[in-house]
């Protein structure tokens, strides 16, 4: 009889979900990432972040004048994709959770120190519908590449049709982030953002 315990893998608190398109002009941003892991677990977007995340990130950043009040979400929606503090640290949060190491490319961060930080990110979420059309009829994943957070992207390289920021059913714009964000649908109405009409004339 072997007694001995057996090797047991480390196991992550959160499912390692693979991220889209690593590698390509098509890798996934960080914050559909976080919406879609969200997703997996049945959870808001908000509960994920403040439940799971948010006490992690001040954690490390304990030695900090960080307060734990500042920790939020709509703290980091606009930064999340970026290459700056708020940025590295949800990537090291959530790369603790899930024990994945390569979250960094669902960034900015390759352009560290080549181009400016300032006005590099949209302040808005934008989306091409004809994409998440495409994307539900053919039952693929739904997500938001990183390129649709690019303020210098105005058009979608697929569809050659212009990223529209502006929901057609609330006629509200969002942020990038918020605590009802769910995969291809508008976190305000909850109405779906994909549309037919798009998809058939691309």
């Amino acid at each position: 009889w072997d007694l001995s315990l057996p090797a047991i893998p480390a196991r992550s608190r959160l499912y390692p979900l693979e991220p889209i398109g690593v590698g390509t002009s098509e890798v996934e941003s960080l914050s559909s990432y976080l919406t879609r892991l969200a997703a997996e677990h049945c959870l808001s977007l908000g509960t994920l972040f403040e439940e799971m995340m948010a006490p992690l990130v001040w954690e490390s950043n304990s030695l900090s004048t960080t307060k734990y009040s500042e920790v939020s979400l709509s703290g980091a929606a606009r930064a999340i994709n970026g290459m700056g503090v708020t940025a590295a640290n949800c990537i090291q949060t959530v790369e603790s959770l899930t024990m994945r190491t390569d979250l960094r490319w669902l960034t900015t961060m390759t352009w560290q120190g080549i181009f400016s930080t300032r006005y590099w990110l949209r302040s808005v979420r934008a989306w091409c519908p004809a994409c998440f059309e495409l994307w539900r009829r053919e039952e693929q994943v739904i997500f938001e590449p990183l390129l649709w957070a690019l303020r210098v992207v105005t058009v979608c390289p697929i569809h050659n049709r212009a990223l529209i920021s502006v929901c057609q059913h609330c006629r509200g714009e969002s942020l990038p982030l918020t605590r009802k964000s769910r995969p291809g649908h508008c976190p305000k109405c909850l109405c779906w953002l994909g549309s037919m009409e798009s998809a058939e004339q691309a």
